[in-house]
């Protein structure tokens, strides 16, 4: 049983043995005194400040309602799983702004002929694939025109 359980199974003992909570508040505080469990009460306020502090130019993550499972992978990117299958690879987001930095930075290197590409070991190893694969399919594009 999860804890929405546990705490609606509580509230519900509340209600039956006469208490009543006209508003949220008195809610929260019946409920926090009758378990062991922590429980913080975030306001309309708190919600609002931390709003105002993401930037509104995120990138959209496409798709969030058939996202099962994400995890991030360090420097900005995420791995996820789809809910219809766990059979199918693991998918990578990697938010523009990041794709553009590495991408800049691989063109430099091999622009300049450096064979030693340390630069890739701080990449994400499962990145390192894709991110060098649209390199060259674009230094080709280029060559070829």
């Amino acid at each position: 049983m999860g804890i929405g359980a546990v705490l609606k199974r509580k509230a519900d003992r509340l209600v039956a043995s006469g208490k009543d909570a006209s508003d949220a508040d008195q809610f929260f505080t019946m409920l926090r005194d009758c378990t062991k469990t922590r429980l913080y009460q975030i306001t309309d306020q708190d919600v609002e400040s931390v709003a105002n502090i993401i930037p509104k130019n995120i990138q959209v993550l496409k798709g969030t309602m058939a996202v099962h499972q994400m995890a991030t992978a360090g420097n900005g990117l995420f791995i996820y799983r789809e809910v219809s299958s766990f059979c199918k690879k693991t998918k990578i987001f990697v938010p523009d702004l990041i794709r553009k930095n590495m991408l800049a930075t691989l063109r430099r290197l091999l622009n300049q002929k450096v064979r030693n590409l340390r630069f890739l070991t701080s990449i994400p190893l499962i990145h390192q694939k894709s991110l060098l694969k649209s390199l060259m399919m674009k230094r080709m594009r280029v060559v070829m025109k």
